[in-house]
């Protein structure tokens, strides 16, 4: 049988979106870039960081959910 989710049982990302980064290593603890009104510039903020020389990047949203792991 096909399962069927009601669309307000899901909930939906909202902003502000909080980048962050670890810089020197995977054990590093994350470090916040910024936080942002949409979540294109939080990822662009993101994508920065990785070509300086971050090892890892990612974005939360409002709820603290994870939207983008690199």
């Amino acid at each position: 049988f096909p399962v069927t989710i009601s669309e307000k049982h899901i909930q939906q990302p909202k902003g502000p979106y909080k980048a962050l980064h670890k810089y020197a290593n995977a054990y590093a603890a994350w470090q916040t870039i910024g936080v942002y009104g949409t979540f294109n510039d939080a990822l662009s903020a993101v994508l920065r960081k990785k070509k300086t020389g971050s090892v890892a990047g990612r974005i939360e949203d409002a709820n603290k959910v994870v939207l983008y792991l690199n």
